[in-house]
């Protein structure tokens, strides 16, 4: 984190989880946006405990996905 240029004082806000929303979201979208990634940002959410409603709709549609099989979970050999 201090290659980020975050100060001791700063990391040690990262004890609170909501910290590390607050954070890394928006330097994430920069980095997309960095690549080229055109969307709607206006519609872009977190799915945490932090916004229970759209927690639960991805988790609901991720679920009836599996239920597709749609969803596939498999070993992935790595050396």
């Amino acid at each position: 984190m201090r290659s980020l240029g975050l100060s001791d004082s700063e990391i040690t806000k990262f004890c609170e989880e909501s910290e590390w929303l607050n954070f890394f979201p928006p330097m994430a979208m920069e980095d997309l946006k960095a690549f080229g990634l055109g969307c709607d940002w206006s519609r872009s959410f977190i799915t945490t405990d932090r916004n229970p409603y759209f927690d639960k709709f991805v988790g609901v549609a991720n679920e009836e996905m599996k239920d597709m099989d749609k969803v596939v979970k498999a070993k992935r050999y790595a050396i």
